[in-house]
């Protein structure tokens, strides 16, 4: 009787084998690649550098992307990221662009691989985006008056990200890295840009890095906020004289913070006042700057969803900078009707 058992176990056990074997090859395949999926994005994040190997000491400005990167960074994941021979990214040279977009990382398209960066997604305008991560305002009409002369006739793009900088126009170094900054001159709501401080030597004095307790206090009508919007309308003053100077068209495109609605109640929390707080305060106060110098303005929130961002990352994903490039050129085709078609 045992052996009867054991032998009936045994065969049971050779036909769940039989039945197992067909799976096991349809299913191998999937397992290989999860595998190798696996294996080669352990490999990617390992070539990945950090951003402070992307970057380096630049006059005046502080810094900017190396010049002929063939790379891989990492934001929420593992990119693929290439730089021309001045440190910019995209194929189009600044010379041949008819679009050309000043920023931060939004700008460098931080976190996409070159073939979703927004600047290489539309084959009818040629784009080139100047920019780089931590840039604020003053980095981007530093490079605005630099490249003036390349300037002439196009369409001028200015990212500015509410995060952070808005704040940091007005804070001499980022993490260390010295940062040209406007101060206030002599308390008359004239203001002045300050690069003496810059050099490739590490600010000993590290600033606030609290960008929410900052924004919540620029998203009121707060002494800080007075003072980061009279600061901003310098300078994109500054920039629409330059542009007007070369007879290209400048527009301001806002990027707004991305928070949920949980994420909006905790930034008001931490509002100075709380009665105020208005998330829609920036936008607000930078059309009326825009309109005042009569300069278009663009909110980017009212084109983008949800669904455009990363969800680890504050950056736009892949689906969101094809809509960036479906913005970009309509505003192109906007102001510049009879050019390229």
């Amino acid at each position: 009787m045992i052996i009867t058992r054991s032998i009936l176990a045994v065969v049971s056990a050779l036909f769940g084998i039989v039945l197992t074997v067909p799976i096991l090859v349809v299913g191998l395949p999937f397992l290989a690649v999860a595998f190798l999926n696996r294996v080669f994005s352990r490999l990617l994040e390992s070539r990945a550098i950090p951003w402070q190997e992307i970057i380096e000491y630049y006059p005046t400005i502080g810094w900017k992307p190396k010049p002929n990167l063939d790379t891989h960074g990492f934001a929420d994941e593992v990119f693929h990221l290439t730089t021309d021979s001045y440190g910019w990214r995209g194929r189009t040279s600044l010379q041949e662009s008819e679009v050309v977009v000043f920023g931060d990382s939004f700008a460098f398209g931080y976190g996409v691989n070159d073939d979703s960066f927004f600047a290489e997604l539309n084959p009818n305008v040629r784009i080139k985006a100047i920019g780089a991560n931590g840039y604020n305002m003053v980095q981007s009409l530093l490079w605005m008056q630099r490249l003036s002369l390349q300037l002439k006739g196009k369409l001028v793009i200015w990212f500015i990200y509410q995060g952070n900088d808005l704040y940091e126009n007005l804070q001499p170094n980022l993490d260390g890295y010295r940062l040209p900054f406007v101060r206030e001159v002599n308390g008359a709501g004239n203001w002045e840009i300050v690069t003496s401080h810059i050099s490739s030597n590490r600010w000993s004095c590290i600033s606030e890095r609290r960008y929410d307790l900052k924004l919540a206090e620029i998203c009121c009508p707060t002494f800080l906020s007075r003072r980061v919007f009279s600061a901003c309308e310098f300078l994109i003053g500054m920039g629409n004289s330059i542009c007007n100077g070369e007879g290209a068209r400048l527009v301001v495109m806002s990027i707004q913070f991305q928070v949920n609605r949980k994420g909006l109640e905790s930034l008001a929390s931490i509002a100075p006042d709380q009665k105020s707080f208005d998330p829609e305060f920036p936008d607000k106060k930078l059309r009326e700057i825009c309109n005042k110098l009569g300069v278009p303005f663009v909110a980017l929130k009212d084109h983008l969803e949800k669904t455009h961002f990363k969800g680890q990352d504050c950056h736009w994903n892949e689906k969101g900078h094809r809509r960036v490039a479906e913005v970009l050129y309509g505003l192109y085709q906007e102001y510049f009707p009879k050019q390229r078609v």
